[in-house]
């Protein structure tokens, strides 16, 4: 049961992930560099690695804290609204971006 809830939470993190980066990608593509075609989209788009590698790192989060969550006794909604405020707050890098730099085409 909690590995449902595992690909439930990864899931949901790959969806929001999906939708941010969709309505902010023009920007990102024009900072980035990114080769585009003609269309406007990244020139590689087709390549699956990046998005298997997105939703790996998904599943290695949600898995963590699950984890975390288990050997802290964290078992209420308010407790685990109070751990991801805290958690969500220190600056730090994403593992996703990390996968997603280093499964990047070259130039």
């Amino acid at each position: 049961m909690e590995f449902i809830n595992v690909l439930a939470a990864a899931a949901a993190g790959f969806g929001v992930g999906a939708i941010w980066y969709g309505v902010l990608s023009k920007p990102w593509i024009k900072l980035s560099g990114v080769e585009v075609g003609a269309d406007g989209k990244p020139a590689n788009n087709t390549n699956p690695t990046p998005y298997i590698m997105g939703f790996l790192a998904m599943i290695l989060v949600a898995w963590m804290m699950r984890h975390v969550f288990e050997l802290s006794d964290i078992t209420t909604i308010e407790q685990r609204s109070s751990f991801r405020l805290w958690y969500w707050s220190v600056p730090r890098r994403s593992v996703v971006d990390d996968l997603l730099w280093f499964c990047r085409s070259p130039n």
